[in-house]
């Protein structure tokens, strides 16, 4: 499952660049477009934050997928760290790509999605018992990370970068059920206690 997706066994059987944006994924939720697309202008390491205005689809740079899409996202203090690190290795290109292609020379392109996940994240994630892994897999394990640290849905919206709150409970819909059972049962538990409470006083006077 979407849980089970964590980032560190999988990003120390990838070379940094790879290991990198696995941790960017998982630590903000971005689709696969939007996170190849990254400049290090985007980033800002005083504000803390990363501007999400674009994303790579097939090698074309285009905006994001809806103006929802298009926001800043917070930036971690461990992914800041995390960033500036590789920072220091990341081949320097005009456009100032995070993540840029080995082929593309100084003037740079963007990687593409699909040959990082068959080359790169695929054999990692088989390597720790995740079958072919995906972006999408850390973008729904930040999804259930955000609903088992309590943040309310609304906040859930904002993070995951979703029209409505609508989208959002129906984009982890198997978790959110489980959620909703769970928390009926232990509501239900709770109230079986305090009922029990006055039968075994009275019962012990």
């Amino acid at each position: 499952t979407g849980v089970q997706t964590c980032a560190l066994p999988i990003s120390k059987r990838l070379p940094m660049a790879y290991s990198v944006m696995v941790w960017v994924a998982q630590s903000t939720g971005l689709r696969a477009s939007e996170l190849l697309a990254l400049q290090w202008t985007d980033i800002n390491f005083r504000k803390k934050t990363i501007q999400v205005t674009r994303a790579v689809v097939h090698g074309r740079v285009k905006q994001t997928k809806t103006e929802y899409s298009a926001d800043e996202v917070p930036l971690s203090r461990n992914l800041a760290q995390i960033l500036r690190r590789w920072q220091r290795h990341c081949p320097v290109t005009k456009s100032c790509w995070i993540f840029p292609s080995r082929t593309g020379g100084a003037s740079g392109r963007p990687l593409h999605a699909s040959p990082v996940q068959q080359d790169y994240l695929r054999p990692a994630g088989e390597a720790v018992g995740v079958v072919r892994l995906g972006f999408h897999h850390f973008r729904h394990t930040y999804r259930a990370l955000l609903d088992l640290s309590g943040a309310p849905v609304a906040v859930q919206k904002l993070l995951m970068r979703h029209a409505s709150a609508t989208t959002t409970l129906n984009f982890y819909g198997a978790a959110m059920e489980d959620a909703k059972r769970e928390g009926a049962e232990y509501v239900g538990n709770l109230l079986r206690l305090k009922r029990a409470e006055p039968m075994r006083r009275s019962a012990h006077p």
